[in-house]
């Protein structure tokens, strides 16, 4: 398998943008009480079952990038160190500015936890996406041990074993797991070594990915309305939303389409390549700033989408929400990554780097 330069496709990074707003629409409905309040059969019920579907590619999707650029690239501990410190940085660092400000009691096991984010998994994605980065090098050692015939049947028993298999919810704990982003990560090298994008988006791919997509709040619907007509409301309501996870075979063939679909798309315009290029670096730290342990409490008290969402403006509103939180959470990642690349210039910091690259290259 050829190495190559790293190459940053503006339709992918458009995709990675648009994955983290559907991480933070996911937020909004979720940890803003939504879900929560809805009443059954009712506006919001219904606005926010397939919003919250259409969204729920968001974590497959941003692994799927991952997998299909890693494939052709190398292990760099540079790059590990400063996601290491990217975590601990907002984790720490906002956790400590709520406290100061009297937004969070001071606790000392929470001091403990904001200081060592990955280990005690303050941000389930960020100690799961480290510990793949780790693991990519190895991955990629198998990858090239297959033909193409082999590496597909792969990705398919892959789908098959952890998204119809309902025994398999104990290694992938319902997609929010390292064995998941593994195997999202094995499907998005098969598209990057063996699918080659015309250029041209088709209405095959269109309903490639609308089919699934549409699927998965059909078959919400369909649980809650016989839960209605049986009497069993109370049991229903357990089980409507049994697809609504990252390793539902609907959001699994949805985020497998969109990509696809994205991969066929050209950004032309010099001015649309710049804001991509400008906001898709700054995505991951879109998620470590709004989804902080101790910061979102009081994200979400302060904007309670709960209590519009029975008013026809609820969707517009909240879009309107979810880009705002997205344009403030990225504008403090541009300002630390900003400091940081001035104080990776200072002697200390670049010692401090050499002799840690130094320790992950050293042979036993």
């Amino acid at each position: 398998m050829e190495q190559k330069k790293k190459v940053r496709l503006d339709n992918i990074e458009l995709l990675r943008i648009i994955a983290m707003l559907m991480v933070v629409t996911l937020h909004f409905l979720g940890r803003g009480g939504v879900h929560d309040h809805v009443r059954l059969f009712s506006q919001a019920y219904f606005v926010s079952s397939v919003w919250d579907a259409v969204s729920m590619v968001s974590v497959n999707v941003y692994v799927l990038i991952s997998g299909y650029f890693l494939v052709r690239s190398e292990f760099k501990g540079k790059k590990l160190f400063r996601l290491i410190v990217q975590v601990f940085t907002w984790s720490f660092g906002l956790y400590l500015l709520c406290v100061a400000f009297g937004l969070a009691p001071f606790r000392f096991s929470s001091l403990v936890q904001s200081a060592f984010p990955l280990l005690t998994y303050q941000y389930w994605f960020a100690s799961a996406y480290v510990g793949l980065y780790i693991l990519f090098p190895f991955l990629n050692y198998g990858i090239r041990a297959m033909n193409e015939k082999q590496h597909r049947i792969l990705c398919i028993l892959l789908i098959a074993l952890f998204t119809l298999y309902l025994p398999s919810k104990a290694l992938v704990v319902n997609g929010y797991s390292i064995m998941w982003m593994i195997s999202l990560y094995v499907i998005g090298a098969y598209l990057s070594l063996y699918y080659h994008p015309t250029g041209k988006v088709t209405w095959k791919q269109i309903l490639f990915y609308l089919v699934p997509t549409i699927l998965l709040p059909c078959s919400r619907f369909a649980i809650d309305i016989a839960g209605k007509l049986l009497g069993k409301e109370a049991l229903a309501s357990t089980y409507s939303k049994f697809f609504y996870k990252n390793n539902s075979v609907f959001v699994c063939l949805s985020a497998v389409a969109l990509f696809i679909l994205f991969l066929n798309v050209r950004i032309q315009k010099p001015i649309t390549q710049k804001i991509i290029r400008f906001a898709a670096p700054l995505t991951f730290g879109v998620y470590l700033v709004h989804n902080n342990p101790t910061l979102r409490e009081t994200l979400w008290d302060l904007v309670r989408p709960y209590t519009f969402m029975n008013h026809w403006w609820f969707f517009f509103a909240g879009c309107g929400i979810i880009l705002l939180i997205f344009t403030a959470s990225a504008l403090l990642e541009f300002c630390r990554k900003t400091v940081y690349n001035k104080l990776s210039e200072t002697k200390i910091v670049q010692q401090t780097e050499t002799r840690l690259l130094a320790l992950l290259r050293r042979k036993p």
